[in-house]
């Protein structure tokens, strides 16, 4: 005690010389270079405020964090929850009669999706710990038309959650889950569209799709016609996903392997071959002009990605009319990036492309 006392006032005298000689350092400074003192000024005050976000923002995370966890372990102790999960992570059958559990389950995740309404929680926390527990549930068969669909209304929040999802998972280019896809599916079907892998036998109406669209074009030009032989090697030999709609074929997507061939989009953008043979075209998307502005583009698209990324492809690569502005605008909103202006066989064209983060690949069967 007698040792701290007698350093006490040291230490008091070395902190007011200190203060003393800073005072008059800034009134020095004030009196003969106000600029610069001006300078010194606001430099302290954006360091001070920096300094105060900082702090809020740490400890808004920490928060954030420790309310995750309080959930995870909710979750966890929710016994109708934990049975579903259970079902849904060992591939168990799903039945009707487990609507309580669904329920429960489905409960969890509106509540989830009004905290992140209320910026309590960000998908930056929520993503990794949740992500395969919701999208595992929305893409079930039986949670979709016993709950999501049978009910729809009622399931508001859980409509509005997986919409914010996805566009969270798009813009960090993740690829989006199967569950998402079958969601999709439903979603489409809900509305009284079948999705259906076509085939050569489905090339006579592809073509007769074809020729309604272009019929019903302003700018023909903008769009490549295919001849019957081209549909018919993609029918046969790569990806075409159509809707149909009371029987008939509304809309159609392709998706193109060229491998390392010419024909490959990439060769526009990489002379590499590991980023050639890593992508695949996004050759066409057609809907029928009766069902437009229905959103059907988008989900053909998606789709198609779904197809891409299951093959491990890392790019897709397509190419657009410059003055088409509405199929501009659905591959800019869907996260495509306008990569260059080329001169194609068929005119020039605007190349966009999407990454993903994919690490293997495969051929397209």
């Amino acid at each position: 005690m007698g040792m701290n006392s007698q350093l006490r006032p040291k230490h008091l005298i070395a902190n007011g010389t200190f203060i003393v000689v800073a005072l008059i350092a800034l009134a020095t400074t004030y009196v003969w270079f106000p600029t610069v003192f001006t300078m010194i000024l606001a430099i302290a005050g954006f360091l001070g405020a920096s300094l105060v976000i900082y702090e809020v923002r740490q400890t808004k995370r920490i928060a954030q964090a420790e309310f995750i966890r309080a959930l995870n372990e909710g979750f966890a102790a929710n016994e109708n929850i934990n049975e579903l999960w259970r079902k849904l992570l060992l591939g168990e059958k799903v039945v009707p009669s487990d609507r309580l559990l669904i329920s429960a389950y489905l409960t969890f995740f509106e509540a989830l999706h009004l905290l992140m309404g209320r910026n309590i929680l960000d998908f930056t926390l929520v993503d990794n710990l949740f992500r395969n527990r919701f999208f595992r549930s929305i893409g079930n068969p039986v949670i979709q038309e016993s709950a999501l669909f049978k009910e729809r209304e009622s399931f508001v929040n859980i409509h509005a959650l997986t919409l914010a999802w996805r566009s969270y998972l798009r813009q960090q280019g993740i690829p989006l889950p199967a569950g998402y896809l079958s969601y999709l599916s439903a979603f489409l079907h809900a509305d009284g569209f079948t999705v259906e892998n076509l085939k050569v036998g489905s090339l006579a109406e592809v073509m007769a799709l074809q020729d309604a669209i272009v019929s019903h074009l302003d700018h023909p030009e903008w769009l490549r016609e295919n001849s019957e032989e081209t549909f018919a090697d993609c029918l046969q030999n790569h990806v075409v996903i159509g809707l149909r709609h009371n029987g008939h074929i509304v809309a159609i997507a392709i998706l193109v392997d060229a491998g390392g061939t010419s024909g490959n989009l990439q060769r526009f953008l990489s002379d590499t071959p590991v980023v050639i043979q890593s992508s695949c075209n996004l050759k066409l998307v057609a809907v029928h002009p009766d069902f437009r502005e229905r959103g059907l583009a988008s989900s053909l698209i998606e789709l198609l990605e779904g197809e891409a990324t299951k093959r491990g492809f890392r790019r897709i690569v397509c190419t657009v009319h410059p003055y088409n502005r509405a199929s501009r605008s659905i591959f800019t909103t869907l996260g495509y990036r306008v990569k260059k202006k080329v001169q194609t066989s068929y005119g020039k064209r605007m190349i966009y492309q999407r990454t993903f983060q994919v690490l293997t690949r495969g051929a397209i069967k």
